[in-house]
């Protein structure tokens, strides 16, 4: 299990700015929105030719969201359930055909307030149970923790965290921050529930800390907005027991909806960059990666060179119709 806020992350779906989602290959989709709540497409990957059906469908208290994939019989799928004002039921689901033995099960129970937050969770995957928390110590900052135990390893966890909301003088501080900035994701406009205190122009800078005692894990984030469609995020994670560590940036540039220029720099991931729009009716996005930056040495002799070895690089492209 990651760190906290783990379960928050996935439910939202958010994706960040450094961990962004490229196309790995050539895809192509169609999609039919039959009512307001219903929607079906049907997408193909090259040159795997794998060919998936998607059916979605929400309401005002429930979101459900089914994949089938054609050539491999594989079955993903997710439902959210709001059973009442604070709390939210989770589940997730992913099957594979025989012999394959790569189906798991998640669920979670989520309570979240203006405070607080908890949540229970546990997936088959290693037979993980958790329980993880955020409490509001003041308007701009949080702090929370995350404690697992691990049936596969029968041994357990504990994570620590604290996100620190930065505010400038002449700007407003928000009722509420998304969550999902804790690991540098895209901050969002905070929703506001007094009438009296008017949005802020842009997002406020977020400064994140998780640690990990008894793995030594330690990892640092700055996220803060550049200009009003311009964000920028940095992060750096170490591990004090094998000096194991990664720097990585991002950047968003997203002047639009459907306009979106994302770029990432990370030792240990490489250089990606995506590109997204809309030609007429038709989005596209084109996703460019390479190999990592840096590579620990593994020998006595090897020695780490300052020039970039930016091998395995890979390009892909997505194109969606929506009618």
């Amino acid at each position: 299990m990651n760190h906290i806020v783990l379960l928050y992350q996935s439910a939202l779906f958010i994706i960040g700015i450094i961990d962004f989602v490229l196309p790995s290959s050539a895809t192509s989709s169609i999609s039919r929105r039959l009512s307001a709540q219903f929607e079906r497409s049907i997408s193909l990957e090259l040159p795997t030719r794998r060919i998936s059906l998607r059916t979605l469908y929400r309401s005002s208290n429930s979101l459900s969201l089914g994949r089938l994939w054609l050539d491999t019989g594989s079955l993903e799928a997710i439902l959210v359930k709001r059973l009442g004002p604070p709390w939210t039921f989770t589940v997730a689901t992913s099957i594979t055909r025989p012999p394959a033995s790569g189906s798991q099960l998640k669920l979670s129970m989520s309570r979240q307030t203006e405070n607080n937050s908890l949540a229970l969770c546990y997936t088959t995957t290693g037979s993980i149970a958790g329980c993880q928390y955020l409490y509001a110590v003041s308007e701009n900052l949080r702090l929370g923790s995350d404690l697992y135990y691990t049936g596969a390893e029968n041994s357990g966890g504990l994570s620590l965290g604290a996100r620190w909301l930065l505010m400038k003088q002449d700007q407003p501080i928000p009722s509420a921050i998304p969550i999902s900035e804790a690991s540098g994701a895209l901050p969002e406009e905070p929703v506001v529930t007094s009438p009296l205190i008017h949005k802020p122009r842009m997002a406020p800078m977020v400064a994140t800390f998780l640690m990990n005692p008894l793995m030594g894990h330690l990892q640092m984030t700055l996220t803060s907005p550049i200009r009003r469609a311009v964000t920028a995020s940095i992060r750096y994670d170490v591990n004090v027991h094998s000096f194991d560590a990664d720097l990585a940036a991002g950047l968003v540039y997203a002047p639009e909806k459907y306009q979106q220029l994302r770029l990432r720099a990370s030792w240990r991931h490489g250089i990606a960059m995506g590109i997204g729009g809309k030609l007429g009716g038709v989005n596209v996005r084109v996703g460019l990666a390479s190999g990592p930056i840096w590579s620990k040495p593994t020998g006595i002799e090897s020695v780490p060179t300052l020039i970039p070895s930016l091998g395995s690089p890979s390009i892909g492209f997505e194109v969606s119709l929506e009618h």
